[in-house]
């Protein structure tokens, strides 16, 4: 009895989902906090409008940026969270950290090592902090949030500290083993939430609160990521000389 709503790496991931009374996964909002184009925005709005029209749980992904972002990611997920809160019959909502999957998004972590493979300038903040979290973690989480009837919650769902974007990509670069070339800026934030009613729920000994959980994740996905990745730059430079004259 659960309806998946979006194709992407959380609606296929929600798809082993299941649930003994109904419920709605709404998966397919916008995902990359850089995106300004207006019409993404409302695209997501107007779908999630037409997803609330039964009397399902209704879950949603939303964002640790929600809590006082400024952006108009940010904003925008505080407006949904709102919306939902104002006409859902019930609801569920996860706000997330930097998700990692298979995935072919521009996440934080794809963006990386896109541009590790592209061997191309790196430009990094030295004073961001981001929250990394597997995506088969957001949905054990949901799972168990489904099979005990919670609802009408907000929920952060991430590891407890974050580490520095800077470091991830150190990470990166052992796994692949490349030495890309990075250009520091004195800039960036901390994203952070707090984590108390998670773990009365998931417990302290949970495996997203271990100290190499993170790590743990990037070794799990970044091979496969970078392989992908270079796959795609030869179908590029194919293509590239196929057009030349």
């Amino acid at each position: 009895m659960i309806r998946v709503i979006g194709n992407g790496m959380m609606a296929n991931a929600a798809s082993a989902l299941y649930s003994t009374y109904p419920v709605t996964v709404f998966a397919s909002g916008v995902s990359n906090s850089r995106a300004r184009a207006k019409s993404a925005y409302q695209r997501e709005i107007d779908l999630l409008q037409k997803s609330m029209s039964d009397m399902s749980l209704l879950v949603y992904f939303s964002s640790f940026l929600a809590a006082d972002g400024q952006s108009h990611y940010a904003v925008h997920k505080r407006y949904i969270e709102d919306l939902i809160k104002q006409n859902a019959a019930s609801y569920i909502i996860l706000r997330l950290p930097q998700v990692v999957g298979i995935t072919n998004n521009d996440t934080l972590i794809n963006y990386l090592v896109r541009t590790i493979a592209r061997k191309e300038h790196l430009v990094i903040q030295t004073q961001a902090y981001r929250s990394l979290i597997d995506v088969e973690d957001v949905m054990r989480v949901l799972q168990q949030l489904i099979n005990k009837k919670h609802s009408n919650i907000t929920l952060p769902v991430g590891p407890c500290q974050p580490i520095s974007v800077l470091d991830i990509v150190k990470m990166i670069e052992t796994r692949v083993a490349s030495n890309p070339s990075l250009v520091l800026s004195q800039a960036g934030n901390t994203q952070k939430a707090d984590l108390t009613y998670l773990r009365q729920i998931l417990g302290d000994n949970d495996p997203i609160f271990a100290e190499e959980y993170q790590c743990a994740v990037l070794e799990k996905y970044v091979m496969t990521l970078f392989e992908l990745a270079c796959v795609q730059n030869q179908h590029v430079i194919f293509e590239q000389r196929a057009k030349r004259p």
